[in-house]
């Protein structure tokens, strides 16, 4: 029996690229194509990847009448991905079912389309076609059916661009031994915090929500949960090309991340910090004012005094004068040193360093937080803890960046 589904032209490309990064790395790496009877939607649902634990649910609406029969074809995931890849974006999709194999090509346009009908197949004789593997249900394929204790509505590309940052500074981290750590989101009524920490570095964004259901009980509690740094970083990138929001349940040991047209489980990994105490720990540092960073003097200059050719490993040496000196305040300097080459750059601008300090660090992260915090922003130096503070003037973003002992003649 011959069995033709046709796709719409709205199909999302994104995530459907998506899938291949997805359940690429499985041992696994399936996709289940379903189709329920009445329905006008093709599900698509990939196996959990063992490496990412990130499961995708796709849903691809049908042209034509529902269906009256129940459709289940697992495919390999890499073939569909790279078919669709294939494909002229913006057109409809047929997939025809016979002798064991899923025949698939682009649908083209009508010249004179008529009111039944604007599209008509591709009669050039060139089709795809994908081996079905099965055409049983498997529960591999189910995602949790697990009652959620939290859900709530973010900005999708600001959520992204903000696990972006976070992932970035943890992993350049001159502190950071081995695998990259965990990111971790804290959740409470009117915010999530997105952390990152490595020892002395540690950074915090917090993002407005919305809360949809708190199930678990009346009282409201507030967890914290810890994301995978590769787990972020595959996800990232789709949450900044999505607009509107995205919502984001708790379930028992993952979250579900849902949009109208597709979702995300997440396996998670087991939390280290506790996001509230972490979020106390800096808001403690907030002894005094600090003073106004301005980001792109400091910008311009690092750009001028990067003489190195490996610049994702220099350091950027921060020296103040002597309290005697009568720029003290209002005057430091900016300097490089790496392959017996140097530079070393005064900066005219108000500061908060503490006198005859020499201190350095990773250029990358200093560069990541200029260009991250917006033009009403601050710092401080803390002296305790030998590091800087950047933030921003609402303390949505935080910046802690440990320093060490500059050790280089000037």
């Amino acid at each position: 029996m011959t069995i033709t589904l046709t796709l719409a032209s709205d199909w999302d490309k994104n995530v459907l690229n998506f899938l291949h990064k997805v359940v690429i790395d499985s041992e696994h790496p399936f996709v289940m194509l379903t189709v329920q009877p009445g329905d006008k939607v093709l599900s698509l649902i990939s196996s959990i990847g063992t490496k990412s634990n990130i499961q995708l649910h796709y849903v691809w609406r049908l042209l034509g009448p529902p269906m009256l029969q129940v459709l289940h074809y697992k495919v390999k995931a890499s073939g569909l991905s790279n078919i669709l890849k294939k494909l002229q974006y913006g057109l409809p999709v047929q997939m025809t079912i016979e002798d064991g194999k899923i025949y698939i090509k682009s649908l083209q346009p009508k010249k004179q389309p008529d009111l039944f009908d604007h599209y008509l197949a591709d009669d050039s004789g060139y089709k795809y076609w994908l081996e079905i593997l099965s055409d049983e249900y498997s529960r591999e394929f189910e995602m949790y059916q697990v009652d959620k204790t939290l859900s709530v509505r973010l900005a999708a590309a600001v959520f992204g661009e903000h696990l972006e940052r976070v992932g970035k500074y943890i992993k350049h981290s001159p502190l950071n031994i081995g695998d990259v750590p965990n990111l971790h989101l804290n959740f409470t009524q009117e915010q999530v915090s997105i952390q990152g920490q490595v020892s002395g570095d540690a950074v915090s964004i917090i993002q407005p929500c919305r809360i949809d259901a708190c199930l678990l009980s009346e009282r409201f509690f507030s967890p914290t949960i810890a994301l995978s740094y590769e787990q972020a970083m595959k996800l990232e990138p789709l949450l900044q090309l999505c607009p509107g929001n995205i919502t984001v349940s708790l379930l028992e040991n993952a979250i579900l991340i849902e949009r109208p047209d597709w979702a995300l489980l997440l396996n998670l990994a087991r939390p280290t910090i506790d996001g509230q105490a972490f979020e106390k720990r800096i808001d403690a540092i907030f002894s005094e004012a600090g003073c106004a960073l301005q980001a792109p003097i400091l910008l311009n200059t690092l750009e001028d005094i990067a003489i190195a050719d490996r610049v994702e490993k220099e350091l950027v040496h921060v020296v103040a004068f002597s309290h005697s000196h009568p720029n003290f305040h209002d005057e430091f300097r900016l300097g490089m040193n790496q392959d017996g080459a140097g530079a070393l750059f005064p900066i005219k601008m108000a500061h908060p360093l503490t006198a005859d300090l020499k201190i350095c660090c990773n250029l990358v992260n200093f560069k990541l937080v200029l260009e991250s915090l917006p033009s009403q922003s601050r710092w401080i130096f803390l002296p305790a803890q030998q590091a800087l503070l950047f933030y921003d003037d609402i303390k949505a973003m935080r910046f802690v960046m440990a320093c060490r002992q500059s050790c280089l003649s000037y």
